[in-house]
């Protein structure tokens, strides 16, 4: 990171080959050598970012950050050699979420107070709907869309019927 001395703002915030360098110099190290691409590093790095601490954190919380982070290091370190990215993203994960406790109840109770729906217009009378909600939820819900629009005969008498409840048969008929 880049502060001017003066103002101690941040002129340029840490990239992550940065934080790599400075937090998991063993994955860091493998990258420099060839054997990690740059991809894996920033896929353990973003896995790493619940276990950052704030700026002004006390001295202890710092040093817990630092074995934290350690830890990560050294397994993904290994990891590299023989996981996809994918397995990567995954394994890094679980390893955050078990040094920092978090659980998998813990974070779906989060997820469900998170839930909402979002409509937002898309132009010439259409919108977009879009939703958050538990996975198992949204696949069910598209299947029976998917199923629902496959199996649905649209007849033209159904189209005029639509439109004439809709307005659409108005709106065309001003123009």
């Amino acid at each position: 990171m880049i502060v001017d001395e003066e103002t101690g703002s941040v002129l340029q915030p840490d990239g992550f080959p940065q934080t790599a360098r400075r937090d998991l110099p063993l994955l860091w190290q493998r990258a420099e050598d060839g054997f990690a691409s740059v991809y894996s590093v920033g896929v353990v790095v973003s896995a790493a970012g619940p276990l950052a601490s704030p700026v002004d954190a006390p001295q202890e919380i710092r040093d817990a950050e630092a074995r934290a982070l350690a830890q990560l290091d050294e397994a993904a370190h290994d990891w590299v050699l023989t996981c996809s990215s994918a397995v990567l993203r995954q394994k890094a994960k679980k390893l955050v979420d078990r040094i920092t406790g978090d659980s998998a109840a813990r974070r779906h109770t989060r997820a469900m107070a998170d839930r909402k729906v979002v409509c937002s217009p898309a132009g010439d009378g259409m919108s977009w709907l879009g939703t958050l909600m538990p996975t198992h939820e949204a696949v069910a819900a598209m299947r029976r869309l998917s199923a629902t629009a496959k199996h649905t005969p649209f007849r033209l008498s159904r189209l005029r019927r639509f439109r004439s409840t809709t307005g659409c048969a108005r709106a065309r008929r001003e123009r």
